[in-house]
C-alpha cells in the first residue's frame, strides 16, 4: 500500500535515509533482519500447526479444522515472503521486492477472507446447528477456501501487472501520467479490497457475539447443569474466534491508520513506517500460539506430536470422537 511514497522499500535504504534525513541507525537492512527472522520463526511455527491438525483433525471439528489448515499454510507463505526479503539486498533487484509485496499482500486478503469464513460458520452453528450439520460439509469447506483462494491470486495477478506498467512508463518521459494513473488505481483496488473485505470480518464477528449473548439468554444454561458442558465449548469456541481476529485486527489497525495520515498528507517517519510493517508481519505468528493457548485439544494434540506430556493417544483419539462431524461445538 506504500509503494508509492518516498519511503517506499521499491528503493534503496541510503535514497530513504537521505529523503528522510533521519539515521542510518534504522535502515532497510535492519528491517530486513528482523523481516527474516519473523520469517524463520513463522515457517516452522506454521508447519506443526499444520502436521497437528493433518494428524488429529478432529481436535477442532472436521471442517474448521480445514479452515485451519489453510490459515496455517497461508500464514506459512507470509513466513517465506519475509525470509525471501534477504534475496532483496542479494540479488539488488526490484522485482523480487514486487514478488515478496504481491505474496505478502495477497496473504493478508487471504487471511481476512478466511477468518470471515470461519465467523459465517460459527455464526450458523449457533443459530441454527441442524442447518449448520446439514450445510457446512468438508466437500463445502474445501470448496470455499479454494473460492476464496481465487481472489487473492487474481489480486496478485493485477498486483504484478500494474507494478510492472507503472515501472516501464516510468521510464518514458510521455508516459509518467500513465504511470501515476496506473499507481493510483492500484492504490484505490488494493484499498478497497482490504476495507470490504474487513468490513464483512467485523460484521460477522459482531453478529457471532450477539448470537452467543442470544444462546446464553434464552436457553438459561445455568439452570440446566445439562447444558452447562456445551456453553463451555461454545464460549471457547467464540473466544478463540474473537482473539484471532483481534490479533489480526492488532497487525493490521497500524498500517491502516498510518495509510490514512499519509493520504492526508501527514508527514510519516520512516522509522513509524518501518515498525509498523514488521508489525504486520508478526501477525503471521499469532495462530499457532492461540491455538496452544485457547484451545486444551489442541495443545494436547500438539504436546503428544512433541512427545511431551502425559495425554496418552487414546486420550486425544477420543476427545476427536467426541468432536467428529462439523465441529459445531469446537472451533
Amino acid at each position: 500500500m506504500f509503494e508509492n511514497n518516498t519511503t517506499g522499500f521499491g528503493e534503496s535504504y541510503e535514497s530513504v535515509d537521505r529523503q528522510s534525513g533521519e539515521s542510518e541507525e534504522t535502515p532497510l537492512f535492519v528491517v530486513n533482519d528482523i523481516f527474516v527472522v519473523i520469517g524463520l520463526i513463522a515457517v516452522p511455527l506454521n508447519i506443526f500447526a499444520f502436521l497437528v491438525l493433518q494428524k488429529y483433525p478432529k481436535v477442532m471439528g472436521e471442517v474448521a479444522c480445514l479452515y485451519h489448515k489453510a490459515l496455517a499454510i497461508t500464514d506459512g507463505i507470509t513466513g517465506l515472503a519475509c525470509i525471501s526479503w534477504a534475496l532483496r539486498f542479494i540479488t539488488d533487484s526490484t522485482y523480487v521486492a514486487l514478488v515478496v509485496r504481491g505474496i505478502t499482500n495477497s496473504m493478508v486478503i487471504n487471511s481476512l477472507l478466511l477468518l470471515t469464513i470461519i465467523s459465517v460458520d460459527r455464526f450458523v452453528a449457533i443459530e441454527d446447528p441442524l442447518r449448520h450439520l446439514s450445510l457446512f460439509t468438508p466437500n463445502l469447506a474445501i470448496k470455499l477456501i479454494l473460492s476464496v483462494t481465487v481472489i487473492p491470486c487474481l489480486y496478485f495477478a493485477t498486483f504484478a501487472f500494474v507494478r510492472l506498467a507503472a515501472d516501464n512508463a516510468s521510464f518514458v518521459k510521455e508516459s509518467t501520467e500513465i504511470s501515476d494513473v496506473l499507481e493510483l488505481a492500484h492504490i484505490i483496488i488494493s484499498t478497497s479490497i482490504y476495507v470490504v473485505a474487513a468490513f464483512f470480518l467485523t460484521m460477522f464477528n459482531i453478529l457471532l457475539l450477539i448470537a452467543t449473548v442470544r444462546f446464553y439468554l434464552n436457553r438459561g444454561i445455568l439452570q440446566n447443569k445439562s447444558k452447562e458442558h456445551r456453553l463451555k465449548n461454545l464460549f471457547k469456541t467464540v473466544r478463540m474466534v474473537l482473539a484471532m481476529t483481534g490479533a489480526f485486527y492488532a497487525s493490521f489497525l497500524p498500517i491502516i491508520i498510518v495509510t490514512f495520515l499519509f493520504f492526508f498528507g501527514v508527514r510519516i517517519s520512516v522509522n513509524l513506517l518501518y515498525s509498523v510493517i514488521v508489525v504486520v508481519q508478526l501477525n503471521s505468528l499469532f495462530n499457532p500460539f492461540l491455538y496452544m493457548l485457547l484451545n486444551p485439544q489442541f495443545r494436547r494434540a500438539a504436546l503428544k506430536s512433541i512427545g511431551v506430556g502425559h495425554e496418552g493417544k487414546a486420550r486425544i483419539l477420543d476427545i476427536s470422537s467426541r468432536n467428529q462431524g462439523t465441529g459445531s461445538t469446537n472451533l
